[in-house]
């Protein structure tokens, strides 16, 4: 699964990661893409979520004025 990350709420961010860490399917991974977010909570709250073991990857992109398809698509980064 790939979450596109950009300033959100960090509860709403924390409910998002949570809700996947309980799905019930086997082997799922979990990226979050953080599209440039400035917030420093939001990015302390990535940075907790990359030590669980669902998470298995945090891309950071530095440029936040790329189009969100391109940070839905971190292969084509």
């Amino acid at each position: 699964m790939v979450t596109p990350v950009f300033d959100p709420e960090p509860a709403h961010l924390n409910e998002c990661i949570q809700s996947v860490a309980r799905q019930t399917i086997g082997d799922l991974e979990h990226v979050l893409v953080d599209d440039g977010s400035t917030r420093d909570d939001v990015l302390d709250l990535m940075r907790s979520a990359g030590d669980q073991p669902h998470v298995l990857s945090l891309i950071h992109i530095s440029e936040p004025t790329r189009p969100p398809l391109l940070s839905r698509m971190p292969s084509s980064a």
